[in-house]
Protein backbone atom coordinates (compact mmCIF):
# COMPACT_ATOMS: atom_id res chain seq x y z
CA UNK A 1 0.00 0.00 0.00
CA UNK A 2 1.37 3.49 -0.74
CA UNK A 3 0.24 6.73 0.26
CA UNK A 4 0.31 10.14 -1.65
CA UNK A 5 1.99 12.79 0.18
CA UNK A 6 -0.07 15.29 -1.19
CA UNK A 7 -3.35 13.88 -1.55
CA UNK A 8 -3.47 11.35 1.09
CA UNK A 9 -5.01 9.07 -1.58
CA UNK A 10 -4.13 4.95 -0.20
CA UNK A 11 -3.00 3.07 -3.85
CA UNK A 12 -2.79 -1.18 -3.81
CA UNK A 13 -0.25 -2.19 -5.46
CA UNK A 14 -0.42 -5.79 -6.79
CA UNK A 15 2.03 -8.43 -6.62
CA UNK A 16 2.00 -12.22 -7.40
CA UNK A 17 0.96 -14.01 -4.22
CA UNK A 18 3.87 -15.92 -3.87
CA UNK A 19 5.68 -13.26 -2.76
CA UNK A 20 6.29 -13.34 1.03
CA UNK A 21 8.30 -10.34 1.07
CA UNK A 22 7.86 -6.58 1.35
CA UNK A 23 11.59 -6.79 -0.46
CA UNK A 24 10.71 -9.03 -2.73
CA UNK A 25 7.43 -7.31 -3.86
CA UNK A 26 9.49 -3.78 -4.28
CA UNK A 27 11.97 -6.06 -6.70
CA UNK A 28 9.56 -7.30 -8.89
CA UNK A 29 7.55 -4.28 -9.16
CA UNK A 30 10.98 -2.23 -10.19
CA UNK A 31 12.11 -5.53 -12.19
CA UNK A 32 15.58 -5.54 -9.88
CA UNK A 33 17.04 -8.17 -8.51
CA UNK A 34 18.75 -6.20 -5.53
CA UNK A 35 20.05 -8.67 -3.75
CA UNK A 36 21.98 -10.12 -6.51
CA UNK A 37 23.24 -7.05 -7.15
CA UNK A 38 24.48 -6.42 -4.12
CA UNK A 39 26.77 -9.77 -4.39
CA UNK A 40 28.04 -8.30 -7.62
CA UNK A 41 28.58 -5.03 -5.83
CA UNK A 42 30.52 -6.36 -2.73
CA UNK A 43 32.57 -9.22 -5.14
CA UNK A 44 33.56 -6.03 -7.54
CA UNK A 45 34.90 -4.30 -3.70
CA UNK A 46 37.09 -7.28 -3.31
CA UNK A 47 38.19 -8.09 -6.16
CA UNK A 48 39.14 -4.62 -8.22
CA UNK A 49 40.83 -2.05 -5.78
CA UNK A 50 40.94 1.54 -6.74
CA UNK A 51 43.39 1.10 -9.32
CA UNK A 52 41.16 -0.49 -11.52
CA UNK A 53 42.35 -3.85 -12.53
CA UNK A 54 40.90 -7.08 -11.65
CA UNK A 55 43.34 -9.25 -8.72
CA UNK A 56 43.88 -12.37 -6.82
CA UNK A 57 42.65 -12.43 -3.30
CA UNK A 58 44.76 -14.13 -1.28
CA UNK A 59 42.90 -17.21 0.85
CA UNK A 60 42.23 -14.81 3.77
CA UNK A 61 40.46 -12.14 1.63
CA UNK A 62 38.61 -14.59 0.22
CA UNK A 63 37.10 -16.52 2.95
CA UNK A 64 36.32 -12.77 4.22
CA UNK A 65 34.74 -11.63 1.14
CA UNK A 66 32.68 -15.06 1.35
CA UNK A 67 31.58 -14.04 4.98
CA UNK A 68 30.33 -10.97 4.19
CA UNK A 69 28.69 -12.27 1.45
CA UNK A 70 26.85 -14.58 3.50
CA UNK A 71 25.94 -11.86 5.87
CA UNK A 72 23.88 -10.24 3.40
CA UNK A 73 22.28 -13.11 2.67
CA UNK A 74 21.31 -13.67 5.40
CA UNK A 75 20.15 -9.87 6.39
CA UNK A 76 16.57 -9.69 7.54
CA UNK A 77 13.94 -8.36 5.12
CA UNK A 78 11.03 -6.74 5.96
CA UNK A 79 7.73 -9.11 6.01
CA UNK A 80 4.62 -7.90 4.67
CA UNK A 81 2.23 -6.63 7.61
CA UNK A 82 -1.54 -7.02 7.03
CA UNK A 83 -3.94 -3.63 7.49
CA UNK A 84 -7.11 -3.96 8.27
Amino acid sequence: MLKCTSTGQLYYLRVPPRLKKVEHARQWLCGIDIEAAEEVYVRERWQRPANGRNRVLSPSEQSVMEAELLRASEREKLEFVAEA
